[in-house]
C-alpha cells in the first residue's frame, strides 16, 4: 500500500461533541458540554467549536435530532447522514450586536475540530516526509450577506481548514492549511504569518495557501466579482506537500521550530469553519473531504 486517506471519520458519521467556548477568565479553559452520536454507536472524534462567536451554543439549543446542533437563529452545524456532507451557518450579528470589531479583540468562530488523528497502524503516512499530500474536498456555498459597519476594523469572513504539524520528539508546532473563502478577495496567494491579534493566539507560525491554489485559478465561491451563495459545488484538488515544505523551512529558517526534518514531524489533528471578523450571515456546506498521503 503507497496511499492512506488519514482523516478518521470524514462522513462525520461518528456524530460530534459540542466543546464550550474558552474562559479567557481561566486560561481558555474549554469544556466537553453534550455530544450527538449520528449512529448511535461510535464515539465521535470530531468537536464542534464556537469560540466567541455569543451566548453559549450547548445552554441555548433548541430541539434538534441526533445529526444537528443549533440555537435556532445564529449558528447550526448538522450533518446529512446521506450523503455524509456537513453544514456550518454563522450569523456573526449575536456577537457584535450592532458595535464595530475592534482590532485586538477576539472574533466569532464556528468549526469542526478533530484533536488526534491517530495513525491507523501505519505511521508513516501521517509523517511529514510523505511524497504526496493531496488535499480533496466539495464545499458549496448557500447563504451569504454582510453588514458594513463603519467601526469595523476589518471585515473578514473566511473558511478555513488546518491540519496540526507536530514534532515527534518536542513540542514544535506548525498550523499549515488552506483558504477555501475568503469575503474579501477571490484569489489571493500564500498566507504565511505568526499567529497573533488576540489575547488567545499561540504564537506558532501559520502557513495557509490561498483561495489562488485551492481552485487552480478558478472564482470558487465567488462569481461575476463577489461572493456567491449560488449552491453549486466546487471542487479542490491540491497536493499540499510542496508547501508543507515551505512551511517547514520557513519555521526552520526563523528558528520557530527545533526539528531538523520534515521526518521529525507529523500530522495529528485538524479543524475547518467559518473565522470571522464583522457582521456576517453565512452558511456552506461540504462534503467528500480527504487527506491522501502518498509514498511512492
Amino acid at each position: 500500500m503507497n496511499c492512506l486517506q488519514i482523516i478518521p471519520d470524514p462522513a462525520f458519521l461518528s456524530g460530534f461533541n459540542i466543546l464550550s467556548q474558552k474562559d479567557h477568565s481561566d486560561n481558555d479553559r474549554v469544556t466537553l458540554l453534550g455530544t450527538k452520536k449520528c449512529d448511535g454507536n461510535s464515539t465521535p472524534v470530531w468537536n464542534v467549536a464556537t469560540w466567541d462567536s455569543g451566548p453559549c451554543l450547548w445552554e441555548n439549543r433548541i430541539e434538534t435530532d441526533e445529526y444537528s446542533i443549533s440555537d435556532g437563529k445564529w449558528r447550526c452545524f448538522s450533518v446529512n447522514k446521506a450523503d455524509g456532507s456537513a453544514s456550518f451557518t454563522l450569523d456573526s450579528s449575536l456577537y457584535y450586536n450592532g458595535k464595530g470589531a475592534v482590532h485586538g479583540d477576539y472574533w466569532p468562530h464556528l468549526l469542526l475540530e478533530n484533536g488526534r488523528f491517530g495513525d491507523n497502524g501505519d505511521s508513516r503516512f501521517y509523517r511529514c516526509s510523505m511524497d504526496r499530500l493531496i488535499f480533496k474536498i466539495d464545499l458549496r456555498m448557500t447563504e451569504y450577506s454582510r453588514i458594513v459597519n463603519p467601526d469595523d476594523w476589518v471585515e473578514a469572513a473566511q473558511f478555513l481548514c488546518f491540519f496540526y504539524l507536530k514534532g515527534i520528539k518536542n513540542d514544535d508546532f506548525i498550523w499549515f492549511g488552506i483558504k477555501l473563502f475568503d469575503s474579501r478577495s477571490m484569489s489571493d496567494p500564500p498566507f504565511i504569518a505568526y499567529d497573533g491579534g488576540k489575547p488567545d493566539a499561540s504564537g506558532k507560525l501559520i502557513y495557509h495557501l490561498g483561495t489562488n491554489e485551492a481552485y487552480d485559478g478558478g472564482e470558487g465561491l465567488w462569481k461575476n466579482g463577489q461572493p456567491s451563495a449560488d449552491g453549486e459545488w466546487k471542487s479542490v484538488c491540491v497536493d499540499m506537500k510542496p508547501h508543507l515544505n515551505a512551511a517547514f523551512n520557513r519555521a526552520k529558517q526563523d528558528g520557530a521550530i527545533k526539528s531538523d526534518s520534515t521526518a521529525d514531524m507529523f500530522i495529528d489533528g485538524m479543524n475547518i469553519g467559518f473565522e470571522t471578523i464583522g457582521t456576517f450571515r453565512h452558511t456552506i456546506e461540504i462534503k467528500n473531504m480527504g487527506l491522501f498521503s502518498y509514498y511512492d
